[in-house]
């Protein structure tokens, strides 16, 4: 074997020192990707955020809600809506810019899947703000029939179709309402109704 001139040997010295520090780069951000994906989800996670800030016009207030759901159902602590705020707007910003499409035109057949989950779960959370609205502003605990019927409502707005929730049996449509009331966590009857009064009385009081 000819010995390596000294140049040569420094040119080798260094390529191997490179060589070193690429691995431990690589190795610190593998790391690094291990502890956020136990600390904010995985890969799967980060996407649905971004593909459901992105359908909701770059709203956060859903993606954020999403990612407190997925830590509750991995019994990871609950953080402040502000810590999920500023996770879910830090990943868009390092989402690369040449793929920024893929939020809105699903790449593959596994895109498209994740695309159809996100919608689904958007139509629901929004299901349940108008549930939560009408709770805190008029007081009202809409039926099974209403929920389903706004959820169809939902449906044919984002896909153009007539829903089927609204044709269904009453009895589906109960167990489809109590599926979705278990997993937004709505009860049902913790709202009380306002008393009905006589006509007279409520005649009286607005001064007729």
């Amino acid at each position: 074997m000819e010995a390596l001139l000294p140049s040569e040997e420094r040119i080798a010295h260094e390529e191997r020192a490179v060589a070193a520090e690429l691995r431990a780069l690589k190795r610190k951000r593998a790391d690094e990707e291990r502890r956020s994906s136990q600390t904010f989800g995985s890969k799967f996670v980060k996407y649905m955020c971004l593909v459901l800030y992105a359908l909701c016009n770059y709203e956060v207030a859903a993606a954020a809600h999403y990612l407190q759901v997925w830590r509750k159902k991995n019994k990871r602590e609950e953080l402040d809506t502000s810590v999920l705020y500023v996770v879910v707007e830090t990943w868009f910003l390092e989402w690369p810019d040449d793929k920024l499409g893929d939020l809105f035109d699903p790449p593959s057949a596994w895109h498209e899947r994740l695309h159809q989950h996100a919608a689904t779960f958007l139509r629901e959370y929004e299901l349940a703000e108008w549930v939560g609205s009408l709770n805190l502003n008029k007081g009202i605990a809409p039926t099974t029939e209403m929920v389903c019927d706004h959820m169809g409502a939902l449906v044919k707005r984002d896909m153009g179709i007539d829903s089927d929730r609204g044709n269904l049996a009453l009895s589906k449509n109960r167990s489809w309402a109590y599926k979705w009331r278990w997993r937004w966590d709505v009860g049902i009857g913790r709202v009380k109704m306002a008393a009905v009064l006589p006509v007279e009385e409520i005649r009286q009081k607005v001064g007729f």
